[in-house]
């Protein structure tokens, strides 16, 4: 999704120019398109590698939680509802405290 608006604000930006280069017009409202695209684009692309660390992580949490609770837990799963899944584990806790069942 944030690749798509990157690749669309420097593709917006491309075509302007090219727009600016064959008509060899001046256009206050080119020049402003193409730096909102300009800026958008660096925005998008000095938050990628934040995602991409997130995603390395998630990998390994994954990893993690598969072997400690015997479950089969995607990188994606982990990386968008790490949340959720500790969520049911904190539930699952809860319950076995009520109910007394110390073994599971």
């Amino acid at each position: 999704m944030i690749y798509i608006l990157a690749f669309g604000a420097f593709g917006l930006m491309a075509i302007f120019s090219a727009y600016y280069i064959i008509t060899n017009t001046r256009s206050d409202f080119l020049e402003f398109v193409c730096f909102i695209a300009i800026v958008i684009g660096f925005i998008i692309e000095a938050f990628t590698p934040c995602l991409l660390l997130g995603y390395v992580e998630a990998s390994f949490k994954a990893e993690i939680i598969n072997k400690e609770f015997n479950t089969n837990y995607t990188t994606e799963q982990v990386l968008f509802a790490e949340d959720v899944i500790d969520e049911i584990r904190q539930i699952k806790r809860k319950r076995i405290e009520v109910n007394g069942d110390l073994l599971k």
